[in-house]
């Protein structure tokens, strides 16, 4: 039989066992908690002599990702640092900054038929939201920050399906395609008038690129049967 002098001085033992260990999840919960609370520096930063940085001290310098799913960059004009972003659903953000919260600029545009201007001042873009795959062309000014319709379009199944800037940025070239006459016209608007070359393009064509005085086209003769022409511009004029 053990006495009871053994059983205190065992009962004794637990009970500082059981304070020490206690003692000590206090102690390495407390730091986890402040660990947490400091903004994280990778292992190869040489941080000695600087200040430690809570969370809650630079968290407005930041926004969360998941305010905006699938971010994908698919245009940017280097001149003022802009960003275009598109999320989800194929809206329309403006990144000024890595930092910086992303802005909406345009509700549910396919995000491939946007085209920044050279000089950073705007960008075009085509839209089907008036009639439904009939596309028109519009421009949107960073200054004005609105959206307005360029040219008017008459055919009952005409769409502009292809455009890119000139390359001083003063003017779009674009195709008007008739989808019943089964034709195309390249034109060209200055942001005052719009100028139709007398070129006769029958089927799909798109424009490619410009090249001062010559624009690149494409012949779409099937999906997978494509050519590209090459345009003068001074012979048309």
């Amino acid at each position: 039989m053990k006495t009871i002098k053994e059983k205190f001085t065992k009962m004794v033992d637990a009970k500082g066992l059981l304070i020490i260990l206690t003692m000590i999840i206090c102690a390495a919960t407390t730091v986890f908690s402040q660990n947490a609370d400091n903004f994280p520096i990778p292992d190869t930063y040489k941080v000695e002599g600087i200040p430690t940085i809570k969370n809650s001290e630079v968290a407005h310098l930041f926004y969360d990702p998941s305010a905006i799913k699938s971010n994908l960059i698919f245009d940017s004009e280097t001149k003022n640092r802009r960003i275009l972003i598109t999320d989800a659903t194929n809206n329309i953000y403006l990144q000024t900054s890595p930092l910086a919260t992303p802005v909406k600029l345009i509700d549910k545009l396919i995000p491939y038929s946007l085209k920044t201007n050279p000089n950073g001042e705007s960008f075009a873009y085509t839209s089907d939201h008036e009639d439904q795959d009939n596309f028109q062309l519009y421009l949107y000014d960073f200054k004005e920050k609105t959206p307005k319709k360029l040219v008017n379009l008459t055919g009952k199944d005409e769409s502009i399906d292809s455009f890119i800037w000139s390359k001083s940025g003063d003017a779009l070239y674009f195709m008007r395609m008739d989808y019943e006459a089964k034709i195309s016209k390249l034109c060209r608007f200055d942001f005052q008038t719009e100028k139709c070359y007398p070129i006769e393009l029958k089927g799909s064509w798109d424009v490619v690129q410009d090249g001062g005085n010559k624009l690149l086209l494409r012949y779409f003769k099937a999906s997978s049967s494509q050519f590209i022409y090459v345009y003068d511009l001074q012979k048309a004029n």
